[in-house]
């Protein structure tokens, strides 16, 4: 169960990412708020009691999670128009 925090919160940076805001373009941006968002998964599960190596496994869940929201959103308008189109 805590493993659902950063992969949630990855999914909901790689919506946000999609969406392409101005405050969101740069990419060192982006990088700070999923190293945040791993951070705080892991200070939020207690895992950084065991072993701040988990950081780094939250941090990484986090960001593919992001990689793998912004891929689906950003294909999914560009998929839908032609699924319309194969129907009729």
């Amino acid at each position: 169960m805590d493993e659902l925090f950063p992969i949630g919160v990855g999914i909901l940076l790689g919506i946000l990412f999609s969406l392409r805001l101005s405050p969101l373009k740069p990419l060192w941006r982006r990088g700070l708020l999923v190293a945040v968002a791993g951070a705080a998964a892991t200070i939020a599960s207690g895992e950084y009691t065991v072993s701040w190596g988990f950081l780094l496994v939250d941090v990484g869940e986090v960001a593919l999670a992001a990689w793998i929201a912004l891929a689906v959103f950003a294909y999914l308008p560009r998929l839908i128009p032609a699924l319309k189109r194969r129907r009729e």
